[in-house]
């Protein structure tokens, strides 16, 4: 790409932002926008300025995370669920929507730690022999199996997964047995952590974690895709949205540049968890993403 392509996309993402985040900022005035929920839990949130509208929460007690339908308005498309890295004391509520949401899947994509602040309370684990127990004792969470992305997907199938150093794949189960009540639930989840807080991923690699979601989500059920960093909206945003992005008739429209693509894509999606896609550096990677996938269907 010629030096004066890229000043030119860094402008229009930049100016993008601009606009989305001044929208934000309108929304905070509006009553369908609403965050009451939030501020009455204070002590649930990771940040104080990372709140959700209480439109897209999930049923059920607080958590910080969005429900985002899918940009396509197809309703056989997985929505996805954009939310906090689970705190602590937040931990049974967390297992608790997994449960009720059905999630075959979870993206992690922060490491615990990033510098030596923490990001993420770890919710899996360690072995098999010693099962993870949420602090009040209501879960229960079993390690299936940890495997390094070159182990858990076929090379040849998965190429692109496969080769994600980074990402590590996990079976897990969740069980709570509260009197006669049993709730029990596996999932998958995919952890990686070659992706800094508000930093911007390479377009090869975003790609890569999309073809290792699509490769453990079973298609023929579209329960939500849980996706959490730290914050839920810089990383797990862009994640989401290149998601978004793969549907028809979406990837082969011929209407939009990558760029403007991305914009309307991060708009819907703020729509329902303000601040999703925080940087230039993951618009841009989202943008560059998309028009990959545009060019292998030779659009």
């Amino acid at each position: 790409m010629e030096n004066s392509d890229l000043q030119n996309e860094i402008a229009a993402a930049t100016n993008h932002l601009i606009k989305l985040n001044a929208l934000d900022e309108l929304r905070l005035e509006d009553p369908e926008f609403s965050r009451h929920k939030a501020e009455e839990a204070p002590d649930a949130n990771r940040y104080l300025n990372v709140i959700p509208y209480d439109h897209a929460l999930l049923p059920g007690a607080y958590q910080n995370a969005s429900l985002i339908p899918p940009y396509s308005g197809n309703r056989n498309s997985a929505s996805c669920v954009a939310s906090q890295a689970p705190l602590a004391t937040t931990l049974s509520q967390f297992f608790e929507q997994l449960h009720a949401q059905k999630s075959k899947v979870i993206v992690n994509l922060t490491a615990l730690e990033e510098n030596g602040i923490v990001k993420s309370e770890r919710y899996w684990p360690l072995d098999k022999e010693t099962p993870f127990i949420s602090p009040d004792g209501q879960w229960t969470v079993f390690l299936m199996s940890d495997l390094p992305a070159k182990d858990a997907f076929d090379k040849t199938q998965y190429a692109e997964a496969a080769s994600l150093l980074d990402l590590r794949v996990r079976r897990l189960k969740l069980l709570s047995i509260m009197g006669k009540e049993r709730k029990e639930h596996e999932i998958t989840q995919l952890h990686f952590i070659g992706w800094p807080d508000h930093g911007a991923l390479a377009p090869l690699h975003l790609l890569a974690l999309i073809q290792a979601v699509r490769a453990v989500q079973p298609s023929a059920v579209p329960t939500p895709i849980w996706v959490h960093c730290s914050a839920g909206i810089g990383r797990s945003g862009t994640l989401i949205g290149t998601l978004f992005a793969q549907e028809e008739p979406i990837l082969s429209s011929t209407n939009q540049s990558s760029i403007e693509t991305t914009a309307n894509i991060t708009a819907h999606m703020r729509k329902f968890r303000p601040g999703s896609v925080q940087s230039v550096g993951q618009f841009l990677a989202m943008a560059h993403a998309i028009g990959s996938l545009r060019s292998e269907k030779g659009v």
